[in-house]
């Protein structure tokens, strides 16, 4: 029965480390202020004000409309179709993934010592689900996964089935170009985005 072991790693928690938290709080708030020093006649966090600079004072072309006021959007998306443009559309993607590591991943976590997650078996995959902090699905860039330590004389380990139900579904099948695919280690996400070319992402669904 896994649920007694669920229940024993919530109680326990995982203990993370302060000083990284720190370190990273600053690192990535230095980082945001360099980037919005970059532009200091815009406040990245203004929307309106980001319409303005990038529409009417750099005059790249507005993406689409926001619903709510009607005005030229800001989004992430229209800031991905504006890349190459203008280097205002790197630096302002930059600066918003600097501050939302920061401000999820980091600030929230100063002061505590140890995080008790939420661990659940989704009953229509029999996959385990983990929430309030999610650490199945914390970013690999930006140090953010040295937040979480093992306590004195433990061992933290993380492991990956790589594709664990694929091959048992290439073993049941039998289908030829699965079994052979697994044979020489590939990846068959990356062996269906090439088939289909499209993204790895995509490929996934």
């Amino acid at each position: 029965d896994l649920i007694p072991v669920l229940v024993d790693i919530e109680r326990r928690g995982v203990k993370t480390s302060q000083r990284t938290l720190v370190q990273l709080n600053q690192i990535l708030g230095d980082k945001a202020k360099e980037l919005q020093g970059r532009y200091p006649e815009v406040n990245f966090n203004s929307p309106q004000q980001l319409a303005r600079f990038l529409f009417d004072s750099l005059g790249l072309p507005p993406g689409r409309m926001t619903e709510k006021s009607g005005h030229p959007s800001t989004d992430d998306e229209v800031l991905q179709g504006l890349r190459g443009l203008h280097p205002a559309a790197d630096t302002l993607l930059d600066y918003r993934k600097a501050n939302k590591l920061n401000s999820t991943y980091v600030v929230p976590f100063i002061g505590v010592e140890v995080v008790h997650p939420s661990f659940s078996i989704l009953t229509s995959t029999g996959r385990f689900k983990c929430e309030k902090p999610n650490l199945q699905n914390q970013p690999v860039e930006g140090g953010i996964r040295d937040i979480y330590i093992a306590r004195e004389g433990k061992i933290l380990l993380a492991a990956d089935l790589n594709q664990l139900e694929y091959r048992v579904a290439a073993m049941l099948s039998q289908d030829p170009a699965m079994i052979q695919l697994y044979r020489v280690d590939g990846d068959l996400h990356i062996f269906t985005m090439g088939e289909a070319r499209i993204e790895r992402r995509l490929a996934k669904i």
